[in-house]
């Protein structure tokens, strides 16, 4: 969990593919207690299907630059990632 220093957002990141090698980052939208408070409940497994299903949810809507990030990662990870596996992230389909 990182703030933005300039507006206070919360962002939570996580690394994928086999050698985490590729962060995403997903806003959390509620307060840093509250992620607190969810991590402590399930020692983060909860939060690690949140961020994934964020992922796989709201790439299409970034700007090109970055999906073109994005398509390049899915292309070098073999599928390592919530977008083209969404089962190995513990997610249905979309």
């Amino acid at each position: 969990m990182e703030r933005c220093s300039a507006c206070g957002a919360l962002w939570s990141a996580s690394l994928y593919e086999p050698y985490a090698a590729f962060e995403y980052v997903a806003r959390w939208e509620a307060s840093e207690a509250e992620w607190l408070e969810q991590h402590a409940a399930d020692d983060g497994r909860s939060l690690l299907r949140w961020h994934a299903a964020q992922v796989r949810d709201h790439w299409e809507a970034l700007p090109a630059p970055e999906r073109e990030r994005v398509d390049q990662h899915r292309r070098r990870s073999q599928g390592h990632h919530p977008i083209d596996s969404p089962a190995a992230f513990g997610l249905g389909e979309k």
